[in-house]
């Protein structure tokens, strides 16, 4: 991030973590060579994992909320027995509110919005 004002809104394509593919980032203050990192990452969680990853920032209290955009493929919800419905985030295994935004061809396309960053994943909880 080359210069965030405060107040502004920042949208990133990312391509690194499996399922996630955008994520927009709220920030509450000025931010001037900032960095937001997205890493795949193994997480212990009690349920079934889709995805897992981390966010980090070094200027993490400028940042209010992230707005994380993934899509599933229709054909892993089916082998994972999760039903479309049941699919969530969650941040340090605390559920996060997750919507179904768009069902188109052969993916299905949800939001979820965190206030903090950490450990994510996108699956179902036991």
């Amino acid at each position: 991030i080359s210069y965030a004002k405060s107040g502004s809104e920042l949208t990133f394509e990312i391509r690194n973590v499996p399922n996630l593919y955008r994520a927009t980032a709220i920030f509450t203050k000025e931010v001037k060579n900032g960095k937001i990192q997205f890493k795949e990452t193994k997480t212990k969680f009690d349920g079934t994992i889709l995805s897992s990853f981390s966010v980090s920032s070094t200027d993490e209290k400028k940042v209010s909320e992230i707005r994380l955009m993934f899509k599933i493929k229709k054909e892993d919800l089916k082998i994972s027995k999760i039903k479309e419905n049941e699919l969530s985030m969650y941040i340090n295994n605390k559920k996060l509110k997750t919507v179904l935004t768009e069902k188109k061809d052969s993916h299905i396309y949800y939001v979820a919005t965190s206030k903090e960053m950490g450990n994510y994943v996108i699956g179902k909880a036991k």
